[in-house]
């Protein structure tokens, strides 16, 4: 509930001024006005600004980069998926350090390991992130749950030289490429189905037990 006697009050943004409040200063003063435009539909209303950042054909170390198709932030660091020419057809990990703003190299990608990119048209699965102990572990819609490759696991222990792979659980298998995971008490928790299947406690890539699953 609203405290009592309050009442919107209307303000449109008019310019810049250097004084902490608004008593000299001309109606819609502002300290700081960046990063913003007027609203097409609304003259009265100021919307964020696109974004007007480098293009991803930016990306340092990558052969045409064309679209991210998800990504996560994990302390300094952005880590994430991409389409690029290296591996044509399908996505490829990366990082980058907010800090010093450069692309870190991760290893151990190969065009046997990595998912095939979706498509730009219809619906589709998005990515998922989750870190269990020292991995960050990737759902994907391209896998092809052939093999080893049901997810994708970028080995963090060092920042500064991550690692690549992709994966199915060990132990005991997921039965299908996994459309979700998360991290639940030091597990993750792949969703296949209508059933959750939960990892060994920081080990996000073991099962060791059968009944490890939850199905609704």
């Amino acid at each position: 509930m609203g405290k009592q006697k309050e009442y919107p009050v209307r303000f449109t943004p008019r310019g810049l001024s250097d004084a902490w409040d608004s008593t000299n200063t001309f109606p819609g003063a502002c300290k700081s006005l960046q990063n913003l435009i007027f609203d097409q539909s609304n003259p009265e209303l100021v919307v964020a600004r696109p974004g007007v950042d480098a293009p991803i054909t930016s990306f340092a170390g990558f052969t045409t980069p064309t679209v991210v198709t998800g990504y996560t932030v994990i302390g300094d660091f952005v880590y994430g998926m991409v389409s690029t020419g290296a591996t044509y057809g399908c996505d490829e990990p990366f990082c980058y350090n907010l800090v010093n703003n450069v692309f870190i190299a991760i290893s151990g990608v190969t065009s046997g390991n990595v998912p095939t990119s979706p498509s730009i048209y219809g619906d589709i699965v998005p990515l998922s992130f989750a870190v269990i102990g020292i991995q960050l572990v990737i759902t994907h819609p391209g896998f092809s749950g052939v093999g080893s490759n049901f997810f994708g696991v970028i080995d963090i222990t060092n920042p500064a030289f991550p690692a690549w792979s992709s994966k199915n659980t060990t132990t005991n298998l997921l039965p299908r490429v996994p459309t979700a995971v998360a991290n639940f008490n030091n597990r993750a928790w792949y969703i296949c189905g209508n059933t959750a299947h939960y990892s060994d406690v920081l080990t996000g890539t073991v099962i060791t037990n059968a009944g490890q699953s939850l199905t609704w």
